[in-house]
């Protein structure tokens, strides 16, 4: 849905911009006035003043807070929470007992390389040129990551025909990332309709977890301790909402070009690095992300342009 509404706006803005641009007619077919024409052109183009963005693009996180969900034993998150429980360790001695025949079993092997996938990076900013090259850039974006992986239990007996035999059982953790940008942007030829940019800033982040689970068979267990105690099943239990995650700061930087199709619309195409901690327990340390979008830049004034050349 975000998808299709972007690209009706983008391309509503195209025409809007091409359907109100001055004609070379308009300035007669002399050359003299020709050049003037063009000259006009390219100063009325300038951005100057407030405008909004809208972005949509591709956001890819480091690896290394992925770990967060690895089920290992010095993280919040581990798989002892379900194994030491003996009503959950029960139900899996009797999954694995009706899926392998076999009843007797240990951790052999956690994720050896958790990782994010790319994500979707929507959002919006507010910018101010308050002189031709340099702009002052307020940016919000938001992503929901996923990472998954496998770990291993080992199986005793040995199946047939083999030493060791193991059973590969799903990991995964879902997260939402939000980002703040506090920036500057510098625009190179400003008058040109394409012309090059670059941006840098500081960073501000949220990180919330959604999900941290396992998959055994055909069974769910969380990884998360949202009871306070230890599972009892036949009991009213109550689930708290708990908060895992928190504010991580960094710096950004990147560049990209813009294409100004009069002084109320242009479109960008930009990319950022981003150096920052993500504040997932001990997994916060400075990393590099990166991040790839097309931004749709509107001037606030749009709504009241067609009326105003109507005054005219």
């Amino acid at each position: 849905m975000l998808t299709k509404i972007f690209t009706l706006l983008f391309f509503l803005s195209i025409n809007y911009a091409y359907s109100t641009s001055p004609s070379l007619s308009d300035y007669g077919n002399n050359s003299k006035n020709i050049l003037s024409a063009n000259i006009i052109k390219k100063k009325d183009k300038k951005l100057n003043g407030w405008y909004l963005t809208g972005n949509y693009g591709i956001y890819q996180a480091n690896k290394h807070s992925a770990k967060f969900y690895n089920g290992k034993e010095s993280n919040p998150n581990k798989l002892s929470y379900v194994f030491n429980n003996q009503y959950w360790y029960q139900k899996i001695v009797d999954e694995m007992m009706d899926k392998v025949n076999r009843d007797s079993f240990k951790i052999a092997q956690l994720p050896l390389d958790m990782k994010y996938g790319l994500s979707m990076f929507v959002g919006f900013s507010a910018r101010y040129f308050y002189e031709r090259n340099w702009a002052l850039n307020l940016q919000f974006n938001h992503t929901k990551l996923q990472t998954a992986d496998i770990f291993r239990l080992q199986v005793f007996p040995p199946f047939t025909g083999e030493v060791e035999s193991y059973v590969d059982c799903k990991i995964r953790g879902v997260e939402t990332r939000t980002t703040i940008d506090i920036g500057m942007i510098y625009t190179f030829n400003p008058k040109e309709d394409f012309t090059p940019f670059v941006e840098f800033g500081f960073n501000i982040n949220n990180t919330l977890v959604k999900e941290s689970r396992i998959n055994i068979f055909d069974e769910e267990y969380n990884l998360v301790d949202v009871y306070g105690h230890p599972y009892v099943p036949n009991v009213a239990l109550t689930e708290y909402d708990i908060r895992q995650g928190g504010i991580g700061f960094g710096g950004f930087g990147g560049g990209g070009i813009r294409y100004v199709f009069n002084k109320l619309f242009a479109a960008e195409l930009a990319g950022t690095l981003y150096y920052k901690s993500i504040n997932l327990d001990i997994y916060n340390k400075h990393t590099l992300h990166g991040s790839f979008m097309l931004r749709l830049v509107i001037s606030p004034f749009f709504a009241f342009s067609k009326q105003d050349e109507n005054v005219k």
